[in-house]
C-alpha cells in the first residue's frame, strides 16, 4: 500500500478521534483542566522527590516540562473547537454592558506598576510641561509628537492627585481602552458578528499590552481603522488625514499604501494623495523641532530596537549569506542594506495578492504581514495583529498565536508580567529562561494563517467560511 493511500485511510480515523475528544458539549472543560492539573502534579512530585531550591532535578525536570508545554496547547485546541461553531446569541447593545469588565482587567495590571516604558512616558510628559522639546532633550521618545503630548496632558491631570504616578498609568490605560472599544465595534459592525468585539477587548494579549505594558500601537491602528473606513466610502481627503495623524501618532501604518495603491476602484490621483498626504502630514509634523534635526533623524528614523529579532530576518539569514551583501553594490544601494529589499519586495507582493484576491481582508491582512515579515521585534508588536486574529477566530492558528504571546507576556517577558511570579501560585518554582518562547516561534502561526488565506482562493473555498 501506497503511503498516500496509508495516510487517506488515516485522516478519517483521526478525524474521528478528535472529534470524540474535543467536540463534546462540555469536554472542552476537560482540556483546559489537563494542564492545571500537571502543574499539580509538578508541585507534588517537586515536594515528594525534589529538593528546595528546585522543581524536579536532571533530566527528569527537562522531560516533564517538555510534556507540560505540549499539553498546554491542548488550550488553544480545546477554546478553537468549543468556538469553531460557537453561535453567539446576544446583541452589540447587552454585551457592552461588559466592557467595563474588560476595562476592569486592565487597571488592576496597571495597578501593578509598568516598565522602562512607562517611565519614558514621565520623562516625556516632563519635558512637554516644561516647554522643552523632546527630541532634544531625551533618546527616549521615538515617534511622531502627538503622543507626546497626549502624556503631557495625562501628566497634567494626575498631578492634581496624590498618586500622580498612578493616576497617570491609569488615564493612558483609559486613552488606550477607548481605541480598542472603538477597533471592537468597528470590527463587530463590519462583519455583522458581536462576538468579535468580546473576543477582541477580552484578548489576554490586549489586556497586558495596554494595560501594564501600556504601548499605544493600538491607538495609532485605531486612528487607521477609521481612515480605512473612509477610503471605502471613497472619502480620500478624510481618509489620508486620518491616516496621516496615526502616523504622527505612531508610524506602523507607514506602508499601508502598498495595500492600497493596487486596488483598482480608486483613481491614480486617489492613490497618489492617499499615499503622499499622509507621510507628508508625518513629516511636517517635525518642522517645530527642526533645531533637533540629528536627534530626530537618529531616534526616530534610525531607531532600531530588537533588530533581526524576528522569523523573516532569520529565514533571509538562513537562505542568502550575508557575504553577498557585503558587496560594493549592495552597499551602494542603501534598499538593499538589511535586507530592506526582500522586506520590500513581500510587502508590496503580498499587498497587489491580498487587494486583488481578498480585498475585503486588507487592512486585517495589513496587520498579519507587517508582525510577519518585521525585521525589527519588540514585545508590543504582538498586539498589533489581534485584530486580524479575532476575525480569523475559527481557524486554530489565531489560537495557538493568543495562547504562546499570552505565556510569553506572562511568564517570560520582565517587561510584562514574569516578574510577578504567578506560577508561584500553582506552587511551582521553574527557571525563567526555561519557559522561554521565541518571537518565530509565534510568528510562523501568522504565516499559517495568510497561507490559509490564499489557499482558500486558490481552492475556491468560500474565504468567508470558518469566519462567519
Amino acid at each position: 500500500m501506497m503511503l498516500e493511500e496509508k495516510i487517506q485511510k488515516f485522516l478519517p480515523i483521526f478525524n474521528a478521534i478528535v472529534t470524540k475528544l474535543f467536540k463534546g458539549k462540555y469536554t472542552y472543560l476537560v482540556w483546559l483542566a489537563i494542564p492545571f492539573l500537571m502543574i499539580i502534579a509538578l508541585s507534588f512530585l517537586s515536594k515528594t522527590f525534589g529538593d528546595s531550591n528546585r522543581m524536579i532535578t536532571g533530566k527528569g525536570e527537562i522531560i516533564i516540562l517538555d510534556v507540560l508545554f505540549i499539553l498546554l496547547y491542548t488550550i488553544p485546541l480545546a477554546l478553537y473547537y468549543k468556538f469553531k461553531n460557537f453561535k453567539f446569541k446576544l446583541s452589540f447593545s447587552n454585551i457592552i454592558l461588559l466592557s467595563p469588565i474588560a476595562f476592569f482587567f486592565r487597571l488592576w495590571l496597571a495597578s501593578l506598576g509598568g516598565n522602562y516604558d512607562l517611565e519614558s512616558y514621565n520623562i516625556v510628559a516632563d519635558i512637554i510641561l516644561d516647554g522643552r522639546s523632546v527630541y532634544g532633550n531625551t533618546y527616549r521618545y521615538n515617534y511622531g509628537p502627538v503622543w507626546a503630548y497626549i502624556l503631557a496632558g495625562c501628566k497634567f491631570v494626575a498631578l492634581n492627585f496624590n498618586d500622580s504616578g498612578k493616576v497617570f498609568h491609569y488615564l493612558i490605560v483609559c486613552i488606550l481602552f477607548i481605541a480598542e472599544f472603538y477597533i471592537g465595534y468597528q470590527l463587530s459592525k463590519k462583519y455583522k458578528n458581536p462576538l468579535l468585539f468580546l473576543l477582541f477587548i477580552f484578548n489576554p494579549i490586549g489586556i497586558i499590552i495596554a494595560g501594564y505594558h501600556s504601548q499605544f500601537d493600538i491607538l495609532a491602528i485605531a486612528v487607521a481603522l477609521a481612515s480605512s473606513i473612509q477610503l471605502s466610502k471613497n472619502n480620500i481627503l478624510k481618509a489620508a488625514i486620518l491616516l496621516g495623524l496615526s502616523l504622527m501618532i505612531k508610524h506602523i501604518m507607514v506602508f499601508y499604501a502598498f495595500y492600497i495603491i493596487f486596488d483598482k476602484s480608486i483613481s491614480l490621483k486617489n492613490k497618489a494623495i492617499f499615499t503622499f498626504l499622509p507621510v507628508g502630514i508625518f513629516l511636517i509634523s517635525f518642522v517645530p523641532f527642526l533645531k533637533d534635526l540629528e536627534a530626530i533623524k537618529e531616534n526616530v528614523f534610525g531607531y532600531k530596537f530588537g533588530f533581526n529579532a524576528g522569523i523573516y530576518s532569520q529565514i533571509l539569514h538562513f537562505i542568502f549569506p550575508e557575504r553577498i551583501l557585503n558587496t560594493a553594490l549592495f552597499k551602494w544601494l542603501p534598499v538593499f542594506k538589511d535586507w530592506m529589499f526582500l522586506w520590500f519586495f513581500t510587502m508590496v507582493t503580498l499587498g497587489y495578492l491580498t487587494n486583488k484576491y481578498i480585498k475585503k481582508y486588507t487592512f486585517e491582512m495589513y496587520s498579519l504581514v507587517l508582525v510577519f515579515t518585521s525585521v525589527s521585534f519588540s514585545e508590543q508588536y504582538l498586539y498589533i495583529p489581534v485584530l486580524a486574529l479575532v476575525v480569523f477566530y475559527k481557524y486554530y492558528a489565531a489560537w495557538v498565536y493568543t495562547f504562546l504571546a499570552t505565556f510569553f507576556l506572562m511568564f517570560y517577558s520582565i517587561n510584562n508580567l514574569a516578574h510577578q511570579g504567578w506560577l508561584k501560585l500553582f506552587c511551582v518554582d521553574v527557571p525563567r529562561e526555561k519557559l522561554y518562547i521565541s518571537y518565530p516561534n509565534m510568528q510562523i502561526w501568522l504565516l499559517v494563517i495568510i497561507i490559509i488565506l490564499f489557499k482558500k482562493f486558490y481552492t475556491k473555498e468560500d474565504i468567508n467560511k470558518g469566519i462567519q
